[in-house]
């Protein structure tokens, strides 16, 4: 009877392994790891909200709603960065628009904001894997310029001037509150008085 020899690994060879292993992001203890199947959104997205703040779960649920619904059955890693960025140009050209509306860019941050989060929680617990995850490539519109503006300071000395001459200033609003885009509102316009 012969005992089954065993044979050693080569040492260039488990070298070679570890850096192809480290170049795809998989680690030696994942591959001894149980692996499971990504849950679909159906099955994330109501864990994911329990753990929001009322504020931050105001600011996502459109989202969330919008990625449950039409993306029920789909396991979390089945979803590619092409789609989310489709998604993400989707809401940014389809956002309601109204006087402060600034080319849906806030709407977009807000989608994408939400993925992170919701692709963040499923790392945290461990149902995919961070080198698997199209939310980390997303990546956020630049901001457009600010629309407000203060109020220059010889036109704000010039409204103090005048209202610090009247009996009785037609304003109760305290100067940080005068600011507005092209000035003063004509109800909140004070003139100087004739000298």
């Amino acid at each position: 009877m012969t005992t089954p020899v065993r044979s050693v690994a080569d040492p260039a060879a488990i070298a070679t392994t570890r850096i192809l292993l480290s170049q795809i992001g998989i680690t030696p203890a994942d591959l001894l790891t149980d692996t499971h199947p990504a849950p679909t959104f159906s099955q994330a997205i109501p864990q994911l909200r329990t753990t929001l703040t009322p504020g931050t779960l105001r600011t996502y649920n459109t989202h969330l709603r919008w990625l449950e619904n039409l993306w029920h059955d789909r396991q979390l890693d089945q979803v590619t960065k092409a789609e989310l960025d489709q998604r993400a140009r989707h809401v940014q050209a389809n956002v309601k628009t109204s006087r402060g509306t600034r080319n849906g860019a806030s709407a977009r941050e807000h989608f994408i904001s939400t993925v992170r989060c919701l692709y963040r929680y499923a790392e945290d617990n461990n149902w995919i894997h961070p080198a698997h995850n199209p939310a980390r490539a997303l990546t956020m519109p630049a901001r457009p310029p600010s629309h407000r503006q203060a109020i220059p300071s010889p036109r704000l000395a010039e409204i103090c001037q005048v209202a610090s001459h009247r009996q009785r200033p037609r304003t109760r609003y305290p100067a940080p509150a005068l600011t507005h885009r092209n000035g003063l509102p004509p109800q909140w316009r004070i003139e100087p008085a004739p000298v």
